[in-house]
């Protein structure tokens, strides 16, 4: 099974399922209050990616509450234009993106090809460092060798 594939498999399922919270949030016309609880739970679909990045989560989750007050408030939007307002618990919005979080989580963890992609690109990363460590060393040196 080729990367794409496994992308297909389950990170769009998890994505649409995300997703699904905010619109259909926006649709019923929730109060703007679950906007930071649906942020937050979409943060487990990104803290999967992030295992070796910890202080990436804050300005992750800064952007997941912009984008996530977006997609709601946009849902909004096109249903008080169209005149549609679902009536929708707030559980079942909550429900969905809980549910895209636990795929998505359950999709990194458990697929040995994304693990492989994901380590050798830390692997690469690291190198880099090292690579870009040794060069300022090296044009510090009062007295290079060369």
């Amino acid at each position: 099974m080729t990367i794409l594939t496994a992308a297909f498999r389950w990170i769009v399922p998890a994505a649409l399922l995300l997703y699904a919270g905010p619109v259909l949030s926006g649709l019923a016309r929730h109060d703007w209050q679950i906007v930071p609880l649906l942020a937050v739970l979409m943060l487990g679909w990104h803290a999967a990616r992030l295992r070796a990045q910890p202080m990436a989560i804050p300005p992750t989750l800064l952007f997941l509450l912009a984008v996530t007050a977006l997609v709601w408030g946009a849902a909004g939007g096109v249903g008080k234009l169209l005149g549609l307002e679902l009536s929708v618990g707030w559980a079942l919005p909550l429900a969905l993106t809980t549910a895209g979080a636990v795929l998505s989580v359950f999709a990194t963890r458990f697929d040995p090809a994304m693990d492989k992609v994901l380590d050798d690109a830390i692997r690469d990363i690291e190198r880099a460092d090292a690579a870009s460590a040794r060069v300022v060393s090296d044009e510090d040196d009062p007295n290079p060798r060369h």
